[in-house]
C-alpha cells in the first residue's frame, strides 16, 4: 500500500520459507509485525481505502502471525515462538518515543496478546521503552 514499505526488488518470503528455517530452532523470535496498524500513514489505501482503526487491524495481524506460527509448528511443534510486542511510535526526526501513541500501542498489544493466548508453544514478549530518550536512529538522507 506504500511502495516505500515493500522493499523494492526484494522477493516476498512465504510462511513455508520461514518454517523451513525455523523448524531447526528451539526458539524463534518474531520481532517485527508492525506494518499492519500503520496503514493510516499511507492514507488508508492498504485496505481498499477503508479507514480501519489501528486496533481493528489486529485481526489481520493475528491471521498473519498465526499463519506463520502454524507453518512452523506443522514442521516442528516443539519450536517455541516468541512474539515481541509492537514497539511504540517514535519521531523520525529525533528518535524519541511519541508518548501520545502509547495508549494506542498498548491496546494493539493487548489485543494481539489475547489473540495468541491459546496458541501452543507461543510466548508473548512484552517490554517498555523509556520516554524522553533517543531510542531509534533517525532517517539517513
Amino acid at each position: 500500500c506504500n511502495p516505500r514499505w515493500t522493499g523494492v526488488g526484494q522477493q516476498f518470503i512465504r510462511p513455508s520459507d520461514i518454517a523451513e528455517d525455523a523448524q531447526h530452532s528451539h526458539v524463534t523470535v518474531f520481532s517485527n509485525w508492525m506494518n499492519d496498524s500503520k496503514q493510516r500513514h499511507a492514507r488508508n489505501v492498504c485496505y481498499n481505502d477503508e479507514a480501519i482503526p489501528p486496533v481493528g487491524t489486529t485481526e489481520i495481524t493475528l491471521f498473519n502471525l498465526k499463519t506463520v506460527i502454524h507453518a512452523i509448528h506443522a514442521k516442528n511443534p516443539d519450536v517455541v515462538v516468541a512474539v515481541m510486542a509492537l514497539y511504540p511510535d517514535s519521531s523520525t526526526s529525533t528518535g524519541i518515543i511519541v508518548e501520545s501513541t502509547l495508549p494506542m500501542v498498548a491496546d494493539i498489544n493487548a489485543a494481539v496478546e489475547a489473540g495468541l493466548r491459546d496458541e501452543p508453544n507461543v510466548v508473548w514478549v512484552n517490554y517498555t521503552y523509556p520516554t524522553n530518550e533517543v531510542m531509534f536512529q533517525t532517517f539517513h538522507t
